[in-house]
């Protein structure tokens, strides 16, 4: 550099060599005696803060285990919404939108198997569901999910890559250009900001 070890201040030196030996995390070793000065202490450990257990709702359309599938308040609250539209006649829309990693398409996924669980029973026909996302990997969680809660409910289905199939759903996967026109109970769009 610029400057030689006689012009750096001493001030500096102070404040380099006592932010480093502030820190439990650095190791100080001497080249000179060839002699360590100061090993890292033990680490905290991390505080992790317990997530509180969502509360399912005391009167449900869905069975109670799809709802103790639910990490958060917030799935749960979605999974209600989901099921609430079932009494709604005609067409439905129904928009979840929080940031990434908030298990929505987790939420929405557990949604679909409770949708199909009731329609079954309630009108004893299949279910279908037509699912688009910008790329299947984007809505691989969604079918994660379902496939998750179906098993849950005890339905035997079979899960290949984009698509389940049970005696009470037939769960697609389709590019946003194949969704059009497809004629299906259910239309869910995952990841919608990113189709174009």
């Amino acid at each position: 550099p610029p400057y030689s070890i006689e012009e750096v201040r001493n001030i500096y030196l102070r404040r380099v060599v006592t932010k480093l030996l502030s820190n439990p995390s650095v190791y100080v070793y001497d080249a000179d005696s060839q002699r360590v000065l100061v090993e890292p202490s033990e680490p905290e450990p991390p505080k992790i803060r317990a997530r509180p257990k969502p509360k399912p709702p005391k009167s449900a359309k869905f069975p109670k285990s799809l709802f103790r599938m639910a990490l958060t308040q917030d799935q749960v609250e979605v999974l209600e919404k989901l099921q609430a539209m079932i009494e709604r006649k005609g067409r439905k829309a129904f928009a979840i939108i929080a940031d990434r990693g908030r298990g929505k398409s987790a939420a929405l996924g557990i949604g679909i198997a409770g949708l199909s669980f009731v329609n079954y029973n309630t009108k004893g026909k299949p279910v279908k569901v037509a699912v688009t996302a910008p790329s299947y990997e984007n809505a691989s969680e969604l079918f994660k999910f379902a496939s998750k809660a179906l098993s849950t409910l005890g339905v035997k289905h079979e899960f290949k890559e984009g698509f389940i199939d049970s005696r009470m759903c037939r769960i697609e996967y389709l590019s946003p250009v194949d969704v059009f026109g497809e004629r299906c109970d259910y239309l869910v769009m995952d990841e919608a900001a990113g189709i174009y």
